[in-house]
């Protein structure tokens, strides 16, 4: 048997078969756009429908397995409202896009 560690997601052991994939990730290049304004638009929907999305999962979390398990999917929100993390992904999403 052979023994691997890791960092954990939740509390307690875990056993069973562990099957590896060897996926090939697709290559993303560099797209540009005439409308650096739109980009920023489809961003900030995009953040929108995600904390929604986030919002339901919290909600069933909590029904199905607590308050503590639910956690991770407000940290999640919070690192949406950080307006730090947000206005860095737009101040790089505009200097890729004007390039």
């Amino acid at each position: 048997m052979k023994i691997i560690k890791g960092t954990s997601i939740s509390k307690g052991i875990a056993f069973g078969h562990i099957h590896f994939q060897n996926v090939q990730l697709p290559e993303i290049g560099e797209q540009f756009t005439d409308s650096p304004e739109n980009e920023v638009m489809r961003f900030s929907k995009a953040c929108a429908d995600t904390l929604n999305l986030l919002q339901t999962l919290y909600e069933k979390t909590i029904n199905i397995a607590g308050e503590s398990d639910a956690k991770i999917f407000s940290i999640q929100q919070m690192m949406l409202h950080d307006s730090d993390y947000v206005n860095t992904i737009i101040r790089l999403q505009n200097r890729k896009l004007l390039c």
